[in-house]
């Protein structure tokens, strides 16, 4: 098995809410402000989606190998004064998803 560790930094404007982590489509875990949280995957392609209230981040896509780690970094992709067109034209960018090597 592979696993993949998810870092969400610390934000204000998210600071109340949880962020779903969908793999390949399934809901695997929430990850709360500023927390780490890791999970076994199985190794191959897979595809990754960030989810809060009714906005998400663009599709992650990553490979894994056996027995790998890969670590993703969650954040805004969007700053604090751009709220209102973050959460309207900008929800399906809202969330960021970054690889960390």
């Amino acid at each position: 098995m592979a696993t993949l560790i998810f870092k969400r930094t610390k934000e204000y404007q998210n600071a109340l809410r949880k962020i779903m982590i969908c793999i390949d489509g399934e809901e695997t875990g929430e990850i709360g402000n500023g927390e780490t949280k890791s999970f076994e995957i199985s190794p191959g392609k897979h595809n990754v989606i960030a989810k809060i209230d009714w906005c998400k981040s663009k599709e992650f896509k990553l490979d894994s190998l056996d027995n790998s780690t890969k670590t993703i970094l969650i954040s805004s992709n969007y700053p604090t004064y751009l709220a209102l067109f973050s959460t309207t034209f900008g929800r399906n960018n809202y969330l960021k998803l970054t690889e960390i090597k």
